[in-house]
């Protein structure tokens, strides 16, 4: 039985109103679920897509957990704003133990990070949106950050906002404290980082580990491969 006439202009009326709502939201406030966990180990740390040169960007994983983290079986991948390209940016060898508070570098080899980097790789990062993920090669995913105009399935909750050149965007709480909040939204837990210090495997773990007479040194991160 059809229905009547005055129901479905009523549907009409709300399913127009709704989508002009919709469309007046400002960017960026949309949130999209994920289908992994916060973690509480590897995380990414920070994110720099270009100072005085577009090619001077790093990206940072560090280990946030109490307890040595293995990148073994890991890799880093760029997905455009659009999601419609993923491109592998450092893969890792297993053991590669990241010591609690440890960072590891992968930077652009064209840029000034380059030779600080523990791991490079060639072709940018889109400083107006894109996202960058942490994954087993399986494709499960570990932790992942979206910013600016990213609208992608690796944003978490709504975007980090864009870094302005020579800037990062910094996991909180930042700095000498660490980089160990992940509520699962990147607009919660990211901040624009205006003086931004790259950490590789060779910087002090921070925030430094209590020191324990038990303790044993952790097996150095093997060497990533890179790749385009």
């Amino acid at each position: 039985m059809p229905a009547p006439r005055g129901v479905f202009a009523l549907l009409v009326t709300f399913t127009v109103a709704f989508a002009a709502i919709a469309a007046a939201l400002p960017t960026g406030l949309a949130v999209a679920s994920t289908t992994w966990p916060p973690s509480t180990g590897l995380v990414l740390a920070e994110v720099m897509t270009g100072g005085a040169s577009a090619s001077d960007e790093y990206v940072e994983i560090a280990n946030a957990g109490p307890t040595d983290a293995d990148l073994g079986g890991c890799e880093l991948v760029y997905v455009t704003a659009s999601g419609t390209t993923s491109t592998r940016k450092a893969s890792f060898g297993t053991p590669s133990l990241l010591a609690p508070g440890q960072h590891l570098l992968v930077a652009n080899a064209a840029g000034i990070y380059g030779p600080l980097a523990d791991a490079t790789y060639s072709g940018g990062l889109a400083a107006d949106g894109g996202a960058v993920a942490l994954r087993h090669v399986d494709g499960t995913v570990i932790d992942a950050v979206g910013w600016g105009t990213a609208a992608n399935a690796f944003v978490e909750g709504a975007v980090a906002p864009a870094p302005p050149p020579k800037s990062s965007i910094e996991r909180l709480p930042g700095g000498a404290a660490g980089n160990s909040q992940d509520t699962n939204d990147n607009r919660a837990d990211w901040f624009v980082q205006s003086d931004p210090i790259p950490q590789s495997l060779a910087s002090t773990p921070v925030p430094r580990p209590s020191a324990s007479p038990t303790a044993t040194a952790p097996t150095p991160a093997t060497t990533p491969t890179t790749s385009a």
